[in-house]
């Protein structure tokens, strides 16, 4: 057991650090955040971690969810405010997926759609408020988060909290 603790904390100081960096890297580049520790239901893969993970609430845009070798940021928008982000760009640069937010396991787009059929499948929708998660490999490069939440501040009226 002594054993399994030892992992468990060094796992979670690994964790820990990285939240902090990134949390005053995103503060830095002003961006108003704060961080805690959560349970994720994982869209992609339709299954919840009943581990706690670091999230980092960009307030007023999203929430970052620190994996163990990756990150993902995740936002709702209203359907005006999903469409008038350059998802076409995004798509050059991360995988992500659209979802109905008010039943997550309603995919609109996923990584192995057309990206020039995106527009219309989330008009065909009979809905007003979709998610995002955009997949990162890792937040290492802080530069390149900061770029890709730059890529999601819309008006505050098209974000769905």
């Amino acid at each position: 057991m002594k054993e399994t603790a030892e992992l468990l904390n060094k796992t979670y100081e690994s964790l820990h650090i990285r939240a902090m960096k990134l949390e005053s890297a995103l503060s830095s580049g002003g961006f108003d955040c704060s961080w805690g520790w959560y349970n994720y239901y994982g869209a992609d893969q339709k299954e919840i971690r009943y581990y706690p993970l670091p999230v980092i609430t960009v307030h007023g845009l999203g929430n970052l969810f620190l994996e163990l070798n990756s990150c993902y940021f995740t936002a709702t928008y209203t359907k005006n405010g999903l469409l008038s982000l350059e998802l076409e760009k995004l798509a050059r640069l991360h995988r992500f997926e659209i979802y109905v937010a008010d039943d997550t396991t309603l995919t609109v787009f996923n990584p192995s759609d057309d990206i020039s059929e995106i527009r219309t499948k989330v008009f065909s929708v009979g809905c007003e408020s979709f998610g995002i998660c955009v997949y990162m490999p890792s937040e290492q490069d802080l530069n390149s988060v900061r770029e890709v939440l730059a890529e999601f501040r819309v008006p505050e009226d098209m974000i769905e909290n």
